[in-house]
């Protein structure tokens, strides 16, 4: 396991592990889907992650083509908005989790921002995920907004 640092995070991360399962994973989120939504994430993805951020998932092994989902938030005045989520093998060592729990027993995501148009959280809250049946999965939410 390395330590990996990001802004307000260190987190333990097994980049082997992560790059060998991101490796076997054929058809992922976005890819996986037929829906113009979806097509159209594809057709932009390289763009809205900012520098930082891809090479924080270099450094997890984590492959940045390969979402494990993303919804989309429809256009309007504000553009498009894309929710999306990755995952990686480690552990959250320090730094906010981004699912805060809420008076009324559910939860609230606060992402912080990386640029005016993405931001960014991990939690250890990862029900679902390539890794299946393993444990010390860390989930990343994302936001990002196309003007």
């Amino acid at each position: 396991m390395e330590i990996v640092k990001y802004r307000d995070w260190v987190f333990e991360a097994d980049s082997v592990v992560n790059e060998t399962l991101y490796q076997t994973v054929e058809t992922p989120g976005t890819q996986s889907c037929a829906c113009e939504d979806c097509q159209y994430f594809e057709s932009i993805a390289a763009e809205l992650y900012p520098d930082d951020v891809k090479q924080l998932f270099k450094q997890l092994g984590i492959d940045i083509k390969k979402n494990f989902d993303v919804s989309s938030f429809g256009g309007g005045q504000m553009g498009n908005a894309f929710n999306g989520q990755f995952h990686f093998k480690g552990g959250l060592i320090e730094g906010p989790d981004c699912y805060q729990l809420t008076e009324f027993g559910g939860y609230q995501v606060n992402l912080l921002p990386v640029s005016d148009n993405f931001k960014i959280g991990f939690t250890k809250m990862a029900s679902q995920s390539f890794f299946t049946g393993e444990a010390d999965i860390i989930k990343i939410e994302f936001m990002a907004r196309v003007p």
